[in-house]
């Protein structure tokens, strides 16, 4: 049975508009609660931290380990959830528990808001089930529309998701109209034992039941199903640890996609500051006001919103490494143009705060296609019999990324705070601006290994699917890269008996042993 045959069989063949709609609103609901997390996390542990006696760069430190732990754990049990996946259909199933495990969390964190250890922890809990749903929601979209439509229809609910984004900004600019600003921690001294929180306890409540209303519709949506594995749970498991390491084997193997495991390693270490910290950078190394950072977060994500529709013809066209070269350069130069905002260039002169507008035209359209362009590229790269393993594999990378590079931000920050900065009314606008120096370092790195990844993008949208067979070769070595893992065949196959007969291709050196399976 040919590769194809078996994606036949497995993945959707057609394309339900109305289910993906439904599908979509897990992307929007996902959207939303990151959106929140990031205007209400960091500032709140920020302030904390001074209520409860430390300094406010010990929040900001936190903030990353809690983002560390989550993505250790998350690295660790991704690739047997994603090998799971290929076995149950469970994928649905597990999206809710880890949806309802995160939006518990925010309203526990709601209800005993100022307690800061006790919120250091449920943020924890709450990341590392961020981390996994995600997992488990592009595990789905082989099982929802088929190969044909796949691209743009995953480039338009990566358009359409900003709206929850836009919808959590607004929830916010209202908030904060009504509570007023949080303290600005540059005006804050250690001693100063009660800061403004303003509206921030209120939207964290807010993320449990908006958040929770706008993920309702994903409950109705329908996806394929996977026949299940006629073998014991322990004998499953056996096969997926045996799938993992082969998975790890071939993943590796392939020269491109080491190339994009290096490339996106540095991508989303890079991105783990701009994502999971921009607010804290607009506030404590910007100087900006609540209803600012409010503003600005808007602008970014209309300005993602309206490219969204561009990107999926972009990468409908051109492929997903075209598209996630062109965002590393709008990210560069974003990037650049966010470090100069409210910049002290002298005893007397500071940058215009207005250098933001550039950096919301740069970084908002990288921001829009980020995501869809790197699991698509994934999806072009993995065999389809690998996919939820090889998706798995990349994200390592993705959480390896986010795992080290925000400590050691948050570190340089901190020590340079204690140390080189600490006399210095200004330490803040300096050490955050210094620590992000090695930020356009790996944004560069991340470009020269992209540009080191074949395009595959005109096989893919063909029919084909990796490994790609040389233009050169024979039609029966052809056949051979078609054939599908012997592992896979054998979840479908029932025992065999010793009078079962062997086919033997001896004349390309490969051996079959098992019976045609009907699916």
């Amino acid at each position: 049975m040919k590769e194809q045959d078996i994606a036949k069989s497995i993945e959707a063949q057609s394309t339900n508009v109305w289910n993906v709609i439904l599908w979509y609103f897990f992307e929007i609901s996902y959207h939303f609660y990151n959106c929140i997390v990031n205007v209400t996390v960091g500032p709140s542990l920020q302030l904390l931290s001074i209520y409860a006696g430390y300094e406010n760069s010990t929040g900001v430190q936190m903030t990353t380990v809690c983002n560390a732990v989550a993505n250790c754990i998350a690295m660790v049990a991704s690739p047997f959830v994603g090998g799971l996946s290929d076995y149950y259909s469970f994928r649905k199933g597990a999206v809710l528990i880890c949806a309802t495990t995160y939006y518990t969390c925010f309203l526990i964190a709601g209800v005993f808001y100022y307690h800061f250890w006790l919120l250091c922890i449920l943020f924890c809990i709450a990341r590392t089930s961020f981390e996994l749903v995600r997992l488990f929601y592009d595990c789905q979209i082989p099982y929802i529309m088929d190969q044909k439509n796949r691209t743009l229809a995953q480039s338009v609910g990566g358009a359409v998701s900003f709206t929850g984004a836009i919808l959590a900004i607004g929830v916010s600019f209202c908030c904060s109209l009504v509570w007023g600003n949080y303290s600005n921690v540059n005006q804050l001294q250690i001693t100063h034992a009660e800061p403004d929180f303003g509206p921030l306890r209120q939207l964290i409540l807010f993320n449990f039941f908006l958040g929770g209303y706008v993920f309702l519709p994903y409950v109705f949506s329908i996806e394929k199903s996977t026949p299940p594995a006629k073998r014991s749970v322990i004998q499953t498991l056996k096969v997926i640890g045996l799938d993992l390491i082969d998975s790890f084997k071939n993943y590796f193997k392939s020269r491109d996609c080491v190339f994009m495991f290096i490339s996106w390693c540095c991508t989303l270490s890079a991105l783990s500051v701009v994502n999971g910290l921009f607010v804290v950078l607009l506030t404590t190394m910007c100087g900006m006001k609540k209803t600012a950072t409010d503003i600005v977060f808007l602008a970014l994500n209309v300005t993602a919103l309206l490219c969204g529709v561009p990107w999926a013809f972009f990468l409908h066209k051109f492929g997903p490494k075209r598209a996630l070269q062109l965002m590393l350069i709008l990210l560069f130069f974003g990037m650049g143009c966010l470090v100069l905002t409210g910049m002290k260039v002298s005893s007397t002169k500071i940058l215009s705060q207005w250098i933001i507008i550039p950096t919301i035209i740069f970084i908002g359209p990288a921001f829009s296609v980020v995501y869809t362009a790197s699991r698509q590229l994934v999806m072009e790269l993995a065999p389809v019999q690998q996919l939820a393993q090889f998706s798995a594999v990349t994200r390592i990378a993705a959480r390896a990324g986010g795992m080290v590079f925000p400590l050691i931000f948050s570190t340089i920050v901190k020590q340079l705070c204690a140390h080189a900065f600490s006399t210095s009314k200004y330490k803040y606008n300096y050490a955050y601006r210094i620590a992000q120096i090695p930020v356009f370092i790996l944004l560069i790195v991340a470009f020269f290994f992209m540009c080191l990844v074949k395009n595959h993008h005109k096989e893919y949208v063909s029919g084909k699917r990796a490994p790609y067979s040389k233009e050169t070769d024979i039609e029966l070595n052809e056949d051979l890269n078609n054939l599908p893992s012997p592992r896979l065949l054998s979840q479908y196959e029932q025992p065999k008996s010793q009078e079962e007969e062997e086919y033997s291709v001896s004349s390309i050196g490969y051996t079959i042993q098992d019976n045609p399976i009907e699916l």
